[in-house]
């Protein structure tokens, strides 16, 4: 009995280390996104809502987003796997994107570049699919690239659309994939939604999917396009569908609205 408890003891010690440490990488995983994970920026030419949760206490999806002068480049991306092995190739991600950024690379160029490094040492075969583009606050000009991601959906005052940004596979795949830049403009008080299959593939408990169309069609029907409110609104719907079943994937949002 005596060495059944020294054994639960020293089980237990363990544990809660490894609690410890799991709640330490979780806080570093969340500092390397704006807001750490939740964020709401209001400009006077431009609205951005954003969110991040993870399904385990740290997970592979990831968005980031940085404003230089007139310019607003974003991302958002999930990765193949869950868990710490997608946290670290999440980490990764973020880390080449901030670097592409610094070097001024457009958006095709960014996933070109940063494909490279992933493609070498990849025996878990991982990847991450992505969606990253710059947006000219001044003429509404978006520039965006495609890594394997679904499309984002752009929605204006009374109707929604897909909007189609054909790319290649998801980064880490193909170490000499390349990407192009898709053009685009956006009108004045419109909204480009972009998120991760932790939502269209949210499940209830009769194991339903709440899946792409449903979203568009939610999306369709809101009448306030503002960014937080089109962001939250559309969260809390899954939640509705999901209706307290356990969070499967995770999930991540992005809501980028175009004019005052």
């Amino acid at each position: 009995l005596q060495i059944h408890i020294e054994q639960l003891k020293n089980t237990t010690a363990k544990q809660q280390k490894l609690e410890s440490e799991i709640e330490i990488a979780k806080g570093i995983q969340m500092s390397m996104v704006p807001g750490g994970g939740s964020a709401s920026i209001r400009e006077h030419d431009y609205q951005l809502y954003s969110i991040l949760r993870p399904a385990r206490s740290v997970g592979g999806d990831l968005y980031y987003f940085q404003q230089d002068r007139n310019k607003l480049h974003f991302i958002i991306g999930d990765v193949s796997d869950k868990g710490v092995p997608a946290a670290l190739f999440m980490a990764k991600t973020v880390t080449l994107y901030t670097g592409a950024l610094n070097d001024g690379l457009s958006p095709g160029d960014t996933f070109t570049h940063m494909n490279q490094a992933p493609c070498q040492n990849n025996d878990a075969c991982m990847f991450v699919t992505a969606l990253c583009g710059t947006l000219d606050l001044d003429t509404g000009q978006l520039v965006m690239a495609n890594a394997g991601h679904m499309h984002p959906i752009l929605k204006a005052q009374s109707s929604s659309a897909e909007l189609i940004v054909d790319g290649g596979m998801a980064l880490g795949l193909m170490d000499d994939a390349e990407y192009s830049n898709v053009l685009h403009t956006l009108d004045r008080h419109t909204s480009l939604l972009m998120y991760t299959d932790g939502i269209s593939e949210a499940f209830n408990a009769d194991r339903e999917q709440y899946e792409e169309e449903r979203l568009q069609a939610f999306v369709t029907q809101a009448k306030d396009i503002n960014a937080d409110t089109l962001g939250t609104s559309s969260l809390a719907d899954v939640e509705k569908f999901v209706d307290g079943a356990e969070q499967s994937d995770d999930i991540t949002l992005m809501v980028i609205h175009y004019g005052d």
